[in-house]
């Protein structure tokens, strides 16, 4: 088993919590249009992530996952789906980083990270899902799947972990609070 650190923005999760798929008895179906070919797929039941993207599917975040999605299914069916996935970090240092980039503060100003065990998951290099590469999306989102990084980034690779689930969070680790950074408290 591998150990892997998700941040949580909302204050939803909670040691010994599983998280599992929104809605896992109904079908999500979406059209994927790949090279002049447009074929339905359905998932049944969606993660947080999968549920806020299906519902904003004709913004530009949603598009862009449907595309990851899309290029998944037709080229890497036995990947796990971003859309019914835990995002995380193989260390925890990267969790914490991840939260010094975005730098968006949820209105509490609080951020929690927690820890979990997982063996399924598929590591992918973020750069490859960067908008500023628009026209070149099919190939780089190939190259995300098939677990490549990518040589022409000037900054540090980050690679984030999909997690399917369900999955059982173990334990609290850090509390982030971004008006008193020095007051971080460790649980380990």
């Amino acid at each position: 088993m591998a150990v892997f650190y998700t941040v949580d923005r909302s204050g939803s999760l909670s040691e010994g919590l599983t998280i599992d798929l929104y809605n896992e008895n109904e079908s999500f179906v979406y059209n994927c249009n790949i090279g002049g070919c447009s074929k339905p797929f359905s998932l049944s039941g969606l993660s947080s992530h999968g549920w806020y993207n299906y519902r904003n599917h004709s913004t530009q975040s949603g598009q862009y996952e449907f595309n990851l999605e899309c290029i998944r299914r037709v080229f890497y069916p036995n990947k796990p789906s971003r859309l019914q996935s835990m995002f995380a970090w193989g260390h925890f240092n990267h969790a914490v980083n991840f939260i010094h980039q975005k730098n968006y503060f949820p209105e509490s100003g609080v951020f929690y990270i927690f820890e979990f065990e997982a063996t399924n998951f598929h590591k992918g290099d973020m750069s490859f899902c960067s908008p500023q590469y628009q026209g070149l999306m099919d190939s780089r989102f190939k190259q995300y799947w098939a677990g490549d990084f990518d040589l022409s980034s000037q900054s540090e690779h980050q690679y984030e972990f999909l997690i399917p689930l369900p999955i059982a969070i173990r334990r609290l680790v850090l509390i982030y609070h971004k008006f008193e950074i020095k007051n971080f408290i460790s649980c380990e």
